[in-house]
This record gives structure tokens, sequence and C-alpha cells, in this order.
């Protein structure tokens, strides 16, 4: 497997502590965008989350659907109808666009959406 720069499969300690942050309830509609192989999604699932995934690269999204997660497109920036329509955005997103990614996170929660994220501490380095 080929890996870029933004692959960065995230380590159970830091699944452990995005899944404790987000305080799933069960039943919300989550969106776990550039998803990796799944293992963030699959622990949200695991809380009683909906999760909903977008990833860029096909083989990571074919073990998505291998793994029982909804896959709704592609590239985060340019998926429609996502919108307004989450209750819980939990993500680890590409740290050369971790800030377009936070931006369009916010915009995708209901109105008292919760988002939860791993973002470098430098920001204004890597856009």
């Amino acid at each position: 497997m080929n890996y870029t720069k933004d692959d960065f499969p995230s380590p159970s300690w830091i699944i452990d502590l995005l899944v404790e942050s987000a305080q799933i309830q069960g039943g919300e509609i989550c969106l776990e965008p550039s998803s990796g192989i799944g293992n963030l999604a699959l622990s949200l699932a695991q809380k009683g989350a909906i999760v909903n995934c977008i990833e860029p690269n096909p083989y990571y999204q074919l073990q998505l659907v291998k793994k029982g997660l909804r896959v709704i497109g592609s590239d985060f920036l340019t998926t429609s109808n996502i919108l307004n329509q989450f209750d819980l955005v939990v993500m680890n997103p590409p740290f050369s666009e971790q800030i377009s990614h936070l931006k369009r996170a916010f915009d995708c929660l209901k109105l008292e959406g919760k988002l939860v994220a791993l973002i470098s501490n430098t920001p204004w380095q890597y856009n």
C-alpha cells in the first residue's frame, strides 16, 4: 500500500481519546471524513453512532464497505448533500488541509451538533 504524506492511521490511543471526547449517547448521526481503513469509524459505531464515511482512496473505500460501513463520498470538501446533516463529526483530517476540513466540518453539523477533531498544533504551517 502506498501512503501519501497525509496518511496518518490513527493509533488506538488516539481513537480512544476521540471516541471518549465525542460522548456518544447512541443513535447520533455521525460523519467520519477521511476515514482511512475505518478504525475510528468502527469504534464510533460500536458506541452506538450511525456512522457515514467519506474516503478518497478507492482501496480504503473497499475496506470500509467490507467492514459494513457506509461510504457516502470520496472528497469531503466537495461531497454534496452533507451540510447541516450530522449530530456529530469526528475526524482526523489530513494535516495539509486541516483548516479547510475544520471549516467544512462545522458546516456539516446540525444546529446543536458537536465536532471532535485531531489537528496539528501548528495549522498555519500546513495551509
